[in-house]
């Protein structure tokens, strides 16, 4: 199975949709199918873990302009859509 076959098949779990965390995170009588716009952004650290790649990476990445993020005027601070980076990864995916 290809790699990115693989990170959206363990997404769920890796960002724990479905579970009692997720509950947690999202708030009364919202649940993760229904977030919409108002999806929680991912932080590079979560990034990380969800490709199993170094942080470090992932910022760097962000600040280059390869993976796709949302930055915030007049801060440092960035933050990433789980399926554009998803999509991106789609995207990376060459033939064997």
């Amino acid at each position: 199975m290809a790699r990115s076959a693989q990170l959206i098949d363990e997404l769920p779990r890796l960002v724990g949709v479905g579970s009692e965390s997720s509950e947690r995170r999202l708030g009364a009588g919202q649940s993760a199918g229904t977030q919409g716009v108002t999806d929680r952004l991912l932080t590079a650290a979560e990034v990380a873990e969800l490709l199993c790649i170094k942080t470090k990476w992932v910022q760097r990445k962000a600040r280059e302009g390869v993976i796709p993020c949302v930055h915030f005027p007049g801060s440092r601070l960035v933050r990433f859509r789980r399926d554009s980076v998803l999509a991106w990864v789609g995207d990376q995916e060459r033939g064997g």
